[in-house]
């Protein structure tokens, strides 16, 4: 008898590429916040990092 294996389809939210590509927006978006506080922007402009990620 064999052991059947558990396959991880790329769709699904725990694959490694999606977990990995979320924390690089989050990194970036930190960076951006940072830049933008370090720069001292305009307050009453617009942040350049996203609020959220957008729906897809």
């Amino acid at each position: 008898m064999t052991q059947a294996s558990k396959l991880t389809s790329p769709l699904d939210a725990e694959y490694a590429e999606h977990r990995e590509a979320e924390e690089r927006r989050r990194q970036t978006r930190e960076w951006l916040e940072k830049r933008e506080r370090e720069l001292g922007f305009v307050k009453d402009a617009p942040s350049v990092a996203p609020d959220k990620p957008a729906n897809r």
